[in-house]
């Protein structure tokens, strides 16, 4: 009797425990607020799926919300968030969002590069990767480019998925941007590349660059501990301002530049790259804007916290999870007036 009680008793505390870590790791999502300011947005919908969340893409055109599991991506209605269709991918992915082109879908899953139709998930066709790591920096209406394992860019025709061109980069993920009949791959420096032939046309060389983005012929990149804006057209270095440490991100957001390093949150001016504030923050990931706002998510995902976009001061924040150690996740993103995000397996949509 006395072991059967025993039995009981440290079964119960088990099923406690359990239930406990899950409420901790999973709490119900708690806004907090700071001072007298109360986070800006409301939560519409939320749907669980099958497998914990890893990038988020939207289609505007579509009313889509592009959901990235291990193994699977989910269309979702964007402002019902009703499953629409799923694809299952035969390998399990790293991170690599899926990118739309105006027309079609493509993900890769490091073994192989799809492309979908995004109205109902049908298949146009798949074409195999000769490596494992693989991300897709960009799409246009005639070619979708590749970085293999950080050694090759190349670009596939988006009709037929042949492999039109390939060129060798160093090492490291290599963000790249297509504008009209042109590449522009940041590497050591800039180069430009015709965008059908891969044939190099010229190229302004510098220190390594870990990250970048491009608006309106510009791309701002972060050279060494620098960060400079190249004009394309004149392929002249428009303004350069020294950093203490080279960020992680960069995004252009409105007027703004805004890079995340691992304790700090910044926004640059577009015009003459001067700090205009920064927010200490641990891990920041994923800015995204709605409006005047900036969201981020801060202190290994525990937070989403909301951002003045031309002070800096502070505007709330969600709580959403226990610390989440996978930080290179595209889980945060703003559509319109909506922000979308995930908490493990379920997605959340929150609108203004």
């Amino acid at each position: 009797m006395k072991e059967s009680r025993k039995k009981l008793i440290w079964t119960a505390r088990i099923v406690l425990f359990f239930v406990l870590v899950h409420c901790y790791l999973y709490p119900p999502l708690n806004l907090v607020q700071f001072g007298n300011t109360q986070f800006p947005l409301k939560e519409i919908w939320s749907q669980k799926l099958d497998g914990n969340t890893r990038d988020i893409t939207i289609i505007e055109s579509k009313s889509l919300v592009i959901v990235r599991t291990s193994n699977k991506i989910f269309a979702l209605d964007k402002n019902q968030g009703n499953v629409i269709w799923q694809f299952s991918s035969p390998h399990v992915s790293v991170s690599a969002p899926a990118v739309f082109n105006g027309l079609t879908l493509f993900i890769n899953d490091n073994q192989s590069l799809w492309a979908i139709r995004p109205e109902d998930g049908q298949v146009l066709w798949s074409q195999p990767l000769n490596s494992y790591s693989t991300w897709i920096p960009d799409a246009s209406e005639r070619i979708v480019l590749v970085n293999e394992l950080g050694r090759y860019v190349r670009a596939y025709d988006t009709q037929s998925g042949s492999l039109l061109w390939s060129i060798g980069v160093t090492t490291g993920s290599k963000p790249s941007f297509i504008k009209d009949d042109l590449v522009y791959i940041v590497d050591y420096g800039v180069k430009a590349v015709d965008a059908l032939t891969g044939k190099i046309l010229w190229s302004e060389r510098s220190v390594p660059v870990r990250s970048a983005t491009y608006l309106d012929g510009v791309v701002y990149y972060t050279p060494g501990n620098k960060i400079a804006a190249f004009d394309v057209t004149s392929r002249k270095e428009l303004w350069s301002h020294d950093l203490y440490t080279e960020p992680d991100s960069v995004t252009v957001i409105n007027n703004y530049i805004m890079t995340t390093t691992q304790l700090y949150f910044r926004a640059y001016d577009r015009l003459d790259g001067h700090l205009v504030w920064e927010m200490p923050i641990e891990l920041p990931t994923n800015p995204s804007a709605i409006d005047n706002k900036v969201y981020v998510r801060d202190s290994y995902a525990v937070k989403i916290r909301a951002f003045d976009i031309d002070s800096g001061q502070d505007a709330g924040s969600v709580r959403i999870a226990f610390p989440w150690f996978t930080i290179e996740k595209r889980d945060l993103v703003s559509s319109g007036n909506m922000l979308f995000f995930s908490r493990g397996n379920e997605l959340f949509a929150f609108e203004k």
